[in-house]
């Protein structure tokens, strides 16, 4: 009983330290500020100061219980994020990469406000049924972007929308919002609730990240650190860094992400509907050196065993509700060369730790175009047998392009943030700090 109560007393420590001494590193960022704002009057970018949400609030910093929960949860591989880290791939429905850093405050709704001054710029509902929350009538599962000056947007979507702000919006159009005005609340889903965020710089999402100040920056880093500690000793989180690499394809190889072009399944794709929503659709190699090494060195599918080098990645696509005849829905897996090279040959998928029976074998070709690695095509069918594979293409295989996402590479930002020693020193701290409490934990 004692060493828990001397844990809580150190968490509490941490956390108290975080918020006290942010008022001290706030007078550091500010100088750093004043320099990145001068690059504000060549209109690069609009920066923020504050989250969407109350960044104590998301992390939980009001409660403890709650706060260690969350870490837990992080540990024990629920997947849950406050803060979604930019770029993700192989996620249950964004396995093309998620281009965005969505908020998910842990087993509660909250208030969602403009983090800077704008004027609406379109929104939209899926659902529109008003409800009650916190006393206050919202829409329900709205989208919002607002203009906040230099060529720069944010987005929110699944936002419980204010229904005194809808209803001005629907009246008046382009509504101008203060910083701090409230706009609604986030989605509700379950015993968890999300918000999605991006950022949008001249019609490119580009990681939120870098449009905070430093100080904002600061803290969030300190936040995010207890995260990636924690996901460390899980083991199992394929890209967990805060910001992932976005152009995951290899000159002249079958890694990157890869859309249905043509093939035996043409008959099934609607008008308007999105091909990669189809599961034949979409298909993701993720080679491991786009993977966090740190977060990501446990077999996913026998926790009791580590990642072999012979595992190169990981990916697959996604699995039908209703199977399409002549398609073999392969789901995510482990990625192994079996044959020929990373032009052509065969991949092992395997689902399950060194188990044949439940990996699928994909024969495999790339047709190189030598002036552009985005024209590439990849010829691909999977078999549920190695032989049937080394027979070689059937009429069922299907002709891939190469999916590609516009990212913060493609546009002219300000250079580099000067703060990058300080916001090293400043988590790496309070790093060394949570080491000491996950060491006490362990050796309980």
């Amino acid at each position: 009983m004692v060493n828990k109560n001397q844990n809580k007393i150190l968490i509490a420590f941490i956390v108290c330290f975080f918020i006290l001494s942010s008022n001290i590193f706030g007078v550091f960022a500010s100088q750093i500020e004043e320099i990145t704002f001068k690059t504000q009057s060549d209109h690069v970018l609009t920066l923020l100061d504050d989250l969407p949400i109350d960044i104590n609030l998301l992390f939980n910093q009001d409660n403890f219980t709650m706060f260690e929960e969350m870490l837990d949860a992080i540990e024990n591989y629920k997947d849950y994020w406050p803060i979604a880290p930019f770029g993700r791939f192989c996620l249950p429905s964004h396995i093309e990469g998620l281009d965005r850093s969505d908020f998910a405050p842990y087993g509660r709704q909250l208030e969602i406000r403009t983090p800077v001054d704008g004027i609406v710029f379109e929104h939209s509902t899926w659902d529109g049924t008003i409800v009650l929350i916190n006393g206050i009538e919202c829409v329900l599962e709205c989208g919002l972007t607002v203009d906040i000056g230099n060529v720069c947007r944010i987005q929110f979507a699944y936002i419980e929308i204010a229904k005194t702000l809808w209803d001005e919006m629907e009246t008046s159009g382009n509504v101008t919002l203060n910083k701090g005005d409230l706009l609604g609340f986030t989605n509700d889903i379950g015993d968890s609730s999300i918000v999605d965020f991006s950022y949008w710089y001249r019609d490119i999402s580009i990681p939120p990240y870098y449009a905070f100040t430093p100080k904002l920056q600061g803290k969030v880093d300190v936040m995010y650190n207890f995260l990636y500690e924690r996901a460390k000793l899980c083991g199992m989180y394929q890209q967990a860094n805060l910001i992932n690499e976005m152009f995951i394809h290899k000159d002249d190889e079958f890694w990157g992400s890869w859309l249905y072009k043509t093939g035996p399944f043409d008959s099934y794709i609607e008008e308007g509907v999105w091909i990669g929503s189809y599961d034949f659709g979409l298909y993701t190699f993720l080679n491991r050196e786009f993977m966090t090494s740190e977060t990501y060195w446990k077999n996913e599918y026998d926790e009791n065993y580590n990642l072999t080098d012979d595992i190169l990645g990981y990916g697959g696509n996604r699995v039908s509700v209703d199977p399409i005849p002549g398609h073999l829905a392969v789901e995510l897996g482990h990625i192994l060369l079996v044959e020929g090279d990373n032009t052509s040959g065969i991949i092992e998928l395997r689902r399950e730790y060194d188990s044949s029976a439940s990996s699928y074998f994909g024969k495999f070709e790339v047709i190189v175009d030598p002036t552009d690695i985005l024209s590439d095509e990849l010829q691909l069918e999977f078999f549920p047998t190695l032989v049937e594979a080394q027979s070689g293409f059937t009429v069922n295989v299907s002709t891939f392009e190469r999916t590609y996402h516009e990212t913060i590479d493609d546009v002219v930002l300000p250079s580099p943030s000067t703060n990058v020693g300080f916001n090293f020193i400043y988590p790496t701290i309070l790093g060394v700090i949570i080491v000491l409490i996950f060491t006490r934990k362990k050796k309980k």
